[in-house]
């Protein structure tokens, strides 16, 4: 898990897939001067809290200038209804493998980045914090050279939240999911080679036809079971017992 960026670093790039099936880029266009992304699940209520100040900072500064993504943690029918509910019109994108809030290192969601056109990290927080995003406000006024007086239904909207309110848990933190992306990115090294089972075999005939069983049925020793079991012992993954 990586570190949740600091203002002034260059956040990751990556290209996600929005409910179109069209590739959304971030960084996007170099002429827009500042990007914002909203991190969310469907399920949390404070996501739902905070996507109206979101979408409210959108119409106020305008697409040409400020560029809002929203990225979504939940599968494709539980995004639509979440953005129907709360009124989305920015792109909307989901990370479906949870690869770009695992690199992004948040703990919670909502999460909100706010990049300037090159990725370059200005303001980000997790959860509701009415300060926080006060001054994430002022960075984007300040990157995209837009008169204050434009944000009057993004003071009325904000107006309305409580001071703070606590986020909810990223899903990049569900102990399987975790466990996955340890293994992709390295992060837990298995000694044993990989055996590619075909698409349309039986996994468990496939290990008995090959040998792999001492003829009693067995699990197929996935990646994801591997790592569950070897976290229970301080033994290395390469030692033969």
């Amino acid at each position: 898990m990586s570190t949740f960026l600091e203002p002034g670093v260059l956040a990751a790039p990556f290209v996600l897939a929005d409910l179109d099936a069209q590739e959304q880029p971030f960084p996007g266009s170099a002429a827009q001067p500042a990007q914002l992304l909203f991190f969310f699940k469907h399920d949390c209520e404070t996501c739902q809290l905070v996507a109206p100040v979101a979408e409210a900072l959108h119409q106020a500064i305008g697409a040409e200038r400020l560029r809002v993504l929203a990225i979504s943690q939940s599968d494709l029918n539980d995004t639509r209804t979440f953005t129907d509910r709360v009124g989305l019109t920015v792109p909307v994108v989901r990370d479906e493998t949870l690869e770009v809030s695992s690199m992004y290192g948040f703990d919670a969601v909502p999460t909100l980045v706010l990049t300037e056109g090159d990725g370059t990290v200005l303001a980000r927080f997790e959860g509701w914090v009415k300060q926080e995003w006060l001054e994430l406000v002022r960075h984007a006024v300040d990157a995209c050279v837009v008169a204050e007086a434009r944000l009057s239904d993004v003071d009325t909207v904000t107006g309305r939240l409580p001071n703070s309110r606590p986020g909810c848990g990223s899903r990049a933190h569900d102990p399987d999911v975790a466990r996955r992306l340890a293994v992709a990115h390295g992060a837990l090294t298995l000694g044993s080679r990989r055996v590619q089972i075909p698409l349309n075999d039986d996994p468990f005939e496939f290990l008995a036809d090959h040998g792999l069983t001492d003829g009693l049925p067995v699990v197929p020793p996935t990646e994801d079971r591997v790592v569950r079991m070897l976290s229970g012992t301080s033994r290395a993954p390469s030692e033969i017992i």
